[in-house]
């Protein structure tokens, strides 16, 4: 009895021995309370987990205070705080809302993030390395992350690596001609990571994790965003760093460009061709070096080589119904008036940059207003209509990283250039006029730039199949880094020749993609490199004229189903150019599928990226079944089969269960009423699709002022209800036509006006319902 009691008595001895070990491991650590949540104190380390919703947390480690430096990239809201709780327990803490938990270990201040009870995501090791630049104290950060073995991950940006999946994969995030660094990652986990840091920074992936790691800090700057999918999360990004306005009809039209039209004369005679030739347009773009002798950043026409850019821009407006985009360059030659502005104000930056150019400091609002004055007296008062923003990065980032900008070394803000410069042309316009939207095209871009109306294109690339290839993954992950609006050098740049029966057929395949990317837009150097080679669709033989006058022709008919998906990627955080994870995350067959993507929910885009073949493998994911849109054909889903690719197909299939509104052959974007629509409906499962419209030039649809048709299948019952129209706006369609297509092998397949119609609709507003 007596030995018994002194073994509890020694085992109670130990246990309370344990528990005071315990709380004293733990004494030195502090919770902090606020409204958003709670700061940890750990020995010297604090970290801040900020609830900004419900899904979208915010942390930040410091090992000494917290930087007071606002964010470039956070699109502050005074939203309400959201509700969160706290359980301490003996080795960990938990933070939660209804919807997410965060677990803090005591031991290490190492964060897991859980959703009803899932483990998401889990911090390890992270790494605070004190060093100088210039004067100036910073710590090169690391954060690294412990990830599950059959997630995904995508987004960073655009690279040339032709990576699709980034899992055991490691890239650099630094601006480049062609590399754009976009920190945020987006996985199949249902998580986004947003990583708050501008200089250079690596992201790694490897057995012994996931980390990011940047140059410059004062801290470790990151947010966990949890989605249901991607959609979900790319719209909370968008949430965070600004949604993307709605650009003008025409900017989903084609772009005609090359390097470079020489003269008024020659610009206007494209145009005049293109119209003559009833080949569709709606933008004809204006390369550098039209300023001539006036220099970078004159924002002037030369006038020996346009005498009258005033007439030329009205001709293009009123007689060919075309837009203008010229190219604006943040560069300013020596010497000139603009520079002398620039200088005088101490503006510019102090780098030597391309052809002896100084890059003007975006960072400083007095020198973005006095940017965009100097365009708005010129360019803007003349009409143009969209600016082309090359060389954004800036140009020779290595002599940039030395300079000093009106926030700090330019080494801290690295990879942010861009985003700032589009700000300033952006906010520009906006306080100019209400009554045009706008459109910016620029080589680089960062997190955020969707909110200022800002597309992106890959820079100057090769022309090989290999560059054409490499532009799917690259787009793709771009549109994943919750940027939306992306598009190549239809062609490639470097290069070449439109009397090489090679390269056409290059050309005619990059194309047949380009049609499908959110902006499409053919521009390049041709052989022999003088500038003076063409990039007309005619320049490539009449075989490769009408083929790339189909595919205009069928972007065109497809505008009503693209300038609606564009309504959803403003109103919805919506992405039109989508990697097939986006609608099929639970069919693991996709994570590394890099040349196939959705264009909207509807169209599978299957681009022909190899010479000489007549046909390409296939994958159909899990969905209700699959039609071929050339031939009606339905195919199982879940299967790979081999689809018919000869030069003037791209294999194409629509997801059963899709609407599809066509509108008529037109020129150009506004050329009339999409009226009568032709409503393709591919059954086997139910359907919906909302028609948008609005006046397509202003910024009315931000009070409103628009209309939609919620338009839905029932495939079981074969019904289709038009809803009551919602809204109004001036020019509006108040009576039209819907001729409906049930599409099947026998009709409805193609480019081509369907004239085996089901039923003809006619539309004044009020609900129908009727049966096929």
């Amino acid at each position: 009895m007596n030995n018994m009691f002194n073994d509890t008595f020694k085992i109670l001895s130990v246990l309370f021995i344990l528990i005071l070990s315990s709380s004293k491991i733990y004494s030195n650590d502090n919770i902090i309370k606020s409204d958003k949540g709670i700061i940890y104190v750990k020995d010297s380390l604090e970290v801040k987990i900020e609830f900004i919703t419900p899904t979208i947390i915010r942390i930040v480690y410091s090992p000494s205070e917290f930087s007071k430096i606002n964010s470039l990239i956070i699109d502050e809201k005074n939203d309400p705080n959201p509700v969160y709780f706290i359980e301490e327990l003996e080795n960990k803490i938990i933070v939660s809302t209804d919807s997410l938990s965060v677990s803090i270990n005591r031991a290490d201040a190492n964060l897991e993030f859980y959703k009803d009870g899932r483990l998401i995501l889990k911090e390890s090791a992270r790494l605070f390395s004190e060093r100088l630049t210039g004067n100036e104290k910073v710590f090169e950060i690391k954060q690294t992350f412990q990830l599950s073995e059959d997630e995904a991950l995508f987004g960073l940006g655009q690279h040339q690596n032709g990576v699709f999946n980034y899992r055991n994969n490691t890239v650099d995030l630094v601006q480049d001609n062609s590399e754009v660094a976009v920190p945020f990652i987006v996985s199949t986990n249902n998580f986004g990571i947003l990583w708050d840091n501008y200089s250079r920074t690596k992201f790694s992936d490897g057995e012994n994790g996931m980390y990011l790691q940047s140059e410059i800090a004062d801290q470790i700057d990151y947010y966990f965003i949890y989605g249901n999918n991607i959609d979900d999360i790319i719209l909370q990004y968008r949430d965070l760093t600004g949604q993307a306005p709605l650009f003008p009809k025409w900017a989903y039209g084609y772009f005609q460009s090359r390097n470079r039209y020489w003269t008024q004369k020659e610009l206007l005679n494209t145009v005049q061709k293109f119209r003559q030739l009833s080949i569709p347009l709606d933008v004809i773009v204006l390369d550098y070096l039209h300023w001539g002798k006036y220099g970078f950043g004159s924002f002037q026409f030369d006038e020996l080589l346009f005498p009258t850019p005033g007439q030329m821009i009205d001709s293009l407006h009123n007689i060919y119904n075309c837009r203008i985009m010229v190219s604006v360059w943040p560069s300013f030659s020596k010497n000139t008036p603009n520079w002398e502005k620039m200088n005088l104000n101490k503006y510019l930056l102090d780098v030597n940059s391309y052809e002896n150019t100084q890059v003007y400091d975006a960072y400083n609002p007095s020198a973005g207003k006095l940017y965009w004055s100097l365009l708005e007296k010129t360019y803007n008062k003349l009409g143009v209509d969209g600016w082309w923003l090359d060389a954004t990065e800036p140009e020779r980032m290595s002599e940039y990283s030395k300079s000093t900008n009106y926030l700090g070394s330019s080494e801290r803000y690295l990879n942010s250039y861009s985003l700032v410069d589009a700000r300033n042309v952006y906010e520009g316009q906006r306080n100019s006029s209400s009554q045009k939207r706008v459109f910016i095209l620029t080589r680089s871009s960062f997190a955020g730039q969707q909110k200022y109306s800002a597309a992106t294109w890959s820079g100057d690339i090769g022309t090989t199949f290999q560059t054409l290839k490499a532009q799917i993954s690259a787009g793709l992950n771009f549109c994943m880094s919750g940027v939306p609006y992306w598009t190549s050098d239809i062609g490639g740049y470097k290069g070449g020749d439109p009397d090489d029966p090679n390269y056409r057929e290059l050309y005619v395949r990059w194309f047949q993609y380009g049609t499908f990317c959110p902006i499409f837009r053919s521009h390049g150097r041709r052989a022999p490199g003088d500038r003076k080679t063409p990039n007309e669709i005619w320049s490539y033989g009449p075989e490769a004229q009408s083929i790339l006058t189909k595919y205009l022709n069928l972007r065109y008919r497809l505008l009503p189903y693209i300038y609606s998906n564009a309504w959803q990627i403003t109103n919805n955080g919506g992405t039109i150019m989508r990697a097939l994870p986006f609608d099929f995350s639970k069919d693991k067959n996709v994570y590394n599928i890099d040349d196939q993507f959705m264009f909207g929910k509807s169209l599978l885009i299957n681009p022909v990226t190899e010479p000489n073949v007549v046909d390409r493998k296939v994958y159909l994911p899990e969905a209700a079944g699959w039609i071929d849109f050339w031939t009606g054909q339905f195919y199982k889903p879940g299967e790979t089969i081999i689809a018919d690719a000869h030069i003037d197909r791209i294999p194409i299939f629509v997801k059963a269960g899709s609407i599809i509104p066509m509108g008529p052959f037109m020129q150009y974007s506004t050329e009339k009423p999409a009226d009568p629509v032709e409503l393709r409906i591919y059954g086997n499962a139910d359907a919906e699709f909302t028609l948008y419209e609005d006046g397509n030039e202003n910024y009315d649809y931000e009070l409103g002022i628009y209309s939609t048709i919620s338009i839905k299948w029932d495939d079981k019952n074969k019904k289709l209800t038009f809803e009551n129209r919602k809204g109004e706006f001036p020019g509006m369609l108040n009576k039209r036509i819907f001729n409906v297509i049930y599409v099947n092998k026998e009709y409805g397949t193609g480019i081509n006006v369907e004239s085996k119609i089901n039923r003809i609709i006619h539309y004044s507003g009020e609900k129908i319902v009727i049966n096929l």
